[in-house]
């Protein structure tokens, strides 16, 4: 069975920051994202039952835009702002994990984003979200599981056979206590910039902990 290198994106690859975050900031500057579709993605967040849940799993603000114009966007926007925020310390630590890991990333982010960083840094596996499409458009809904808290941990499970996962050879870095579901799946975990309630988990259970800083800001 293969072992694997298994990194969170947002908070942990990237400190202080999300994909998602940078893309929604810039794109709103760049008028490519209307501030109608902010309005809607902030309303059905406020009107779903776990309202954190959903800001993070939500695309209403996608809804209607040209995925040709978007993803070709987002390539100038990775290249530009998101690659020079990557902390140095995660990408030096993901390098050497390649060296006998199979590496994968999970992110919520959506895939026109998580894609360039599989192509600049040769992941084995990225996890991602998937937005729907229909005629050439984002209709703001996904396909698929999102991939955050439990998810994450329901994710990997489907993939263990697929990908020959061995749990117990492998590691997860991971920054926030809704990571500890899939984090616990692992023979090794490391918690990275940690949320305060993941510091004490991993504490109470022995895994290490990590300072990543961030190259600089956008």
């Amino acid at each position: 069975m293969a072992r694997w290198a298994v990194f969170d994106m947002d908070g942990t690859l990237l400190p202080g920051d999300s994909l998602e975050g940078i893309f929604m900031r810039h794109a709103l500057r760049a008028r490519l994202l209307p501030a109608w579709n902010v309005v809607a993605f902030i309303l059905a967040c406020l009107r779903d039952r776990d309202v954190w849940d959903a800001f993070r799993r939500d695309k209403t603000y996608l809804t209607g835009l040209s995925v040709s114009v978007v993803e070709k966007y987002a390539q100038s926007l990775f290249t530009r702002f998101i690659l020079p925020a990557l902390s140095p310390d995660g990408l030096r630590v993901m390098e050497e994990r390649r060296r006998d890991h199979a590496v994968m990333v999970m992110t919520g982010a959506p895939d026109f984003l998580t894609r360039h960083l599989s192509e600049a840094s040769a992941i084995d596996r990225a996890v991602c979200t998937m937005p729907e499409v229909c005629n050439g458009r984002y209709t703001g809904g996904i396909v698929g599981l999102h991939p955050y808290g439990e998810r994450k941990r329901d994710i990997l499970l489907a993939l263990r056979n697929k990908l020959d996962i061995d749990f117990a050879r492998s590691i997860v870095y991971a920054n926030h206590h809704s990571d500890i579901p899939h984090m616990e799946l692992f023979g090794e975990a490391v918690v990275v910039n940690p949320t305060v309630r993941l510091r004490w988990h991993a504490r109470r259970h022995g895994w290490a902990v990590a300072s990543w800083s961030r190259r600089r800001r956008d």
